[in-house]
């Protein structure tokens, strides 16, 4: 006998919702797993930044021909007449702020960093070298300096030249604060700024007295990178631009430096272009001025001198001078005499290649009268080439400085500079608003 079953509709249904409740459970559960180890990550990550200290200690490593002044260094010089040439070397523990709050690691051994939940003061501990001899404190310390480099692993060292009115211990916590950002050995120039505004023009004597010092370090860098290979950084703030600018020419082994980040630079525009362009770039040294149209210390100076523009005006038609292709007196004379053969030889500045590039930073500048250095920006754009965290790079026509520097340029009466359309300028902005081109100030 044939027997036909028919399934219940509803009985169907019932199996059909069990299978989807139990779908659902398990899609539930491998939601609430993955919660629960996205919340311990979070956790383990707000009980890391707890426990990362409030400062850093950081090693810098200085060279200075100031005075020695109880537990550092006066505003003086170290010889006030019958200079010997020698320097003061050693190392400045210097503190500070952990804002990106850094966790002790390995990288912190390599590069000799020590957290503190204190600041240890003002006046950074200092390992300072003594010898009856100057040779050999200088031994001493290439040394030193040669096994921080060996430690720290990427054959990279920052040298920072300081600006104006800025005391030892001021210029340290600047290196150290750089050092901070670039997780590089970093090594203190420091000459014999007063540390006041007022002394301007003491600090300008000073800091053209401390040039062949400056320029005989170079000099010792460039012995040691020959044993031990490495690359530098040279990063100038204001008034520390000139001894740069004016060791450019005199430098044996321009290869040795990777980039020059001139912030701010205190120096006649064309004057800058004399010294340094058909130095640095002919060796692939990449150069980059950082501006800011905040900036009123560098239109006063403008002033002073007879309204000529500051280099670290960033005005556009300077800009494009200091960046145009030039040529040297021997190769004038080499094609004028119709000698080509030689004008390969005199070549000693770009035909060709990347010209000066301008950073405006004035979006991130600090302080009533600006002039401010941007640390976390220039170790950034050294790093990786860009801006760094929450900033982007937009690009920008060179201006006609700010509103100061055209007061300071018209009232020294002195005609009004040319308009261009450089390519090589950009502005700092912040991520969430990226503007088109914009012409600069």
């Amino acid at each position: 006998m044939l027997r036909i079953f028919v399934r219940h509709p509803l009985k169907d249904s019932k199996i059909v919702a069990r299978h989807l409740l139990g779908i659902v459970a398990l899609l539930t559960a491998a939601a609430l797993c993955i919660s629960a180890q996205a919340a311990g990550a979070e956790r383990a990550q707000a009980d890391a930044k707890q426990s990362a200290p409030r400062f850093i200690i950081i090693p810098v490593y200085y060279v200075t021909d100031r005075e020695m002044k109880g537990d550092s260094f006066g505003p003086h010089r170290k010889y006030i007449v019958d200079c010997l040439h020698d320097m003061y070397y050693g190392t400045a523990y210097v503190a500070v702020p952990n804002d990106e709050k850094k966790i002790p690691d390995a990288a912190f051994e390599k590069l000799g960093w020590k957290g503190a939940d204190r600041s240890p003061g003002y006046i950074s501990r200092k390992d300072r070298i003594e010898d009856a001899r100057p040779e050999a404190e200088k031994d001493t310390f290439v040394k030193r300096l040669d096994a921080a480099i060996d430690k720290a692993g990427n054959h990279h060292v920052a040298l920072f030249a300081h600006g104006g009115a800025d005391p030892f211990e001021d210029a340290a916590s600047d290196a150290a604060e750089i050092a901070y950002y670039m997780e590089c050995p970093i090594v203190l120039y420091s000459w014999p700024s007063v540390g006041k505004l007022n002394r301007y023009r003491v600090d300008e004597g000073n800091v053209e007295w401390s040039q062949r010092h400056f320029n005989t370090f170079i000099w010792d860098l460039e012995k040691l990178a020959e044993k031990h290979p490495f690359k530098i950084s040279l990063i100038a703030h204001s008034l520390g631009n000139r001894l740069v600018a004016r060791a450019a020419p005199v430098m044996h082994n321009v290869g040795l430096v990777s980039d020059a980040e001139l912030v701010s630079p205190d120096i006649d525009a064309e004057t800058f272009k004399h010294y340094v362009i058909g130095y640095y770039q002919p060796h692939g040294v990449r150069v980059r001025l950082y501006v800011s149209y905040r900036d009123k210390v560098l239109p006063f100076i403008q002033m002073l001198y007879g309204g000529y523009y500051r280099l670290g005006e960033g005005v556009g038609s300077v800009m494009a001078a200091i960046s145009a292709p030039q040529k040297t007196m021997a190769q004038t004379r080499a094609q004028k005499s119709g000698r080509r053969g030689k004008i390969l030889a005199a070549r000693r500045i770009l035909l060709e290649g990347k010209p000066l590039e301008k950073i405006d930073f004035t979006a991130v500048d600090k302080g009533l009268i600006g002039h401010e250095f941007p640390f976390s920006l220039v170790a950034h754009m050294i790093k990786n080439d860009t801006p760094g965290p929450g900033l982007a790079l937009v690009p920008e026509k060179a201006g006609q400085g700010n509103v100061f520097a055209r007061f300071a340029h018209w009232w020294c009466e002195l005609p009004p500079p040319e308009e261009n359309k450089p390519g090589y300028c950009q502005r700092v902005v912040k991520e969430k608003m990226k503007p088109a081109t914009q012409p600069g100030r």
